[in-house]
């Protein structure tokens, strides 16, 4: 499936707002002598638009100061979320050249939102920088708002590093 559209983007004090409007969308269908055309076009609604949009995923990336050292702001993240492996996934952390071998899920709202950590010393205390995907919520007609979400992972992350 393929959509032809435009894109804008408008800054708004600390937010950003984005416009996407849509003409077509495509459903390609591709059987074993697949000719690269549309076999069908199906018209579609702002509500499916918006709906489908309000399920992707923006990477943010927040860092948090944390007035406990390294292993304790660490230690709090084992204990008050659940963490898993990243098997054959490890990444490298641009700024501290540490490898992330492990996701910690934290709980918003009776979603669970995967996160990346990166703890290091700061100032006689310690940083930690969280990477994560986070998905939009619908806010009104046709408006998807990533804000909302980003301010509530910010506040309990907070809450957890300095627990």
């Amino acid at each position: 499936m393929t959509y032809d559209g435009s894109l804008q983007m408008e800054k708004s004090g600390r937010n950003y707002q984005m416009t996407f409007s849509l003409d077509k969308k495509h459903y390609y269908a591709e059987p074993a002598g697949f000719s690269g055309k549309p076999r069908y076009q199906v018209a579609f609604s702002p509500s499916e638009v918006t709906a489908n949009l309000a399920e992707a995923e923006m990477p943010w990336k927040i860092e948090v100061d944390s007035k406990f050292n390294t292993e304790s702001t660490y230690a709090n993240f084992v204990r008050m979320t659940r963490r898993e492996a990243l098997l054959g996934e490890d990444e490298i952390d641009a700024a501290t050249g540490v490898s992330i071998k492990e996701r910690f899920w934290i709980n918003l709202s009776g979603k669970d939102i995967p996160v990346k950590i990166v703890t290091y010393p700061y100032q006689n205390r310690s940083k930690t920088v969280v990477y994560a995907n986070l998905p939009g919520t619908v806010s009104g007609k046709n408006t998807i708002d990533f804000v909302k979400t980003l301010d509530a992972l910010k506040k309990e992350i907070e809450r957890i590093v300095n627990s």
